[in-house]
């Protein structure tokens, strides 16, 4: 739920960033790209219900976390060049996940919680995911700012008078043409740093869905499963 946490709340972060500060969207393009998403929540949270009462929680939740890993691994190809429905689609295949991991993972943490201890249960799965939010939002946040410095000091590093491409860019511009080069390199620079975000979360999905597998096999008849919040 940790994991979940940071991811979901991390993603949902980085994505209308992204289209607002390096593709010129409004905050309302940017949320008409996310919203044919929650209407894949709202059909897929009654499938997952149903299939919890079939199939051990453990695979249901791998499952998920393998749907929302491709999700981040695909928007590692983020480039300037993407239009709505790239953005639409990414998050898409993430919300086929979610309800894959919201409703298993509650009956899986309530399976072996004696009756009089839901209430604790809730609090630790509860204070896990909004931990996990604030991990996500703040981590991603920093990192996106550091590495765009990393990736520029490594660009500028190759613009040098000596460099022919750098001459040849230049030309007679003089410092117009240098200021216009720097622009193109810091948003050079910004996009690399949303990359490696994506790839970070994609790994560390990736990571966890061997650590779902060890979760033992549930009882679903006698399950005591909370509802989501």
């Amino acid at each position: 739920m940790l994991i979940l946490g940071a991811v979901f709340n991390g993603s949902t972060v980085l994505l209308p960033q992204f289209l607002q500060d390096m593709m010129g969207y409004t905050a309302t393009l940017a949320g008409y790209a996310m919203s044919p998403a929650g209407f894949i929540l709202i059909v897929m949270m009654p499938i997952a219900g149903t299939l919890v009462a079939k199939i051990q929680p453990k695979w249901l939740i791998a499952t998920g976390f393998s749907f929302i890993a491709t999700s981040m691994w695909i928007s590692r190809g983020l480039s300037l060049d993407i239009d709505m429905r790239w953005a639409i689609w990414t998050r898409i295949v993430f919300s086929f996940g979610g309800p894959l991991i919201f409703i298993p993972i509650n009956v899986a943490a309530y399976a072996f919680v004696p009756k009089g201890k839901n209430n604790a249960a809730s609090g630790l799965i509860n204070l896990a995911r909004n931990m996990g939010a604030s991990i996500g939002i703040a981590g991603l946040s920093t990192m996106i700012e550091r590495r765009a410095q990393f990736h520029q000091s490594v660009l500028i590093s190759h613009l040098t008078p000596y460099d022919l491409a750098y001459r040849t860019a230049v030309g007679s511009g003089g410092d117009r043409a240098v200021g216009l080069l720097y622009g193109a390199v810091q948003k050079q620079a910004a996009l690399m740093s949303y990359v490696d975000g994506f790839h970070v979360l994609a790994v560390g999905v990736a990571c966890a869905i061997p650590l779902v597998l060890l979760f033992k096999n549930v009882d679903r008849s006698k399950a005591a499963a909370a509802p989501v919040h």
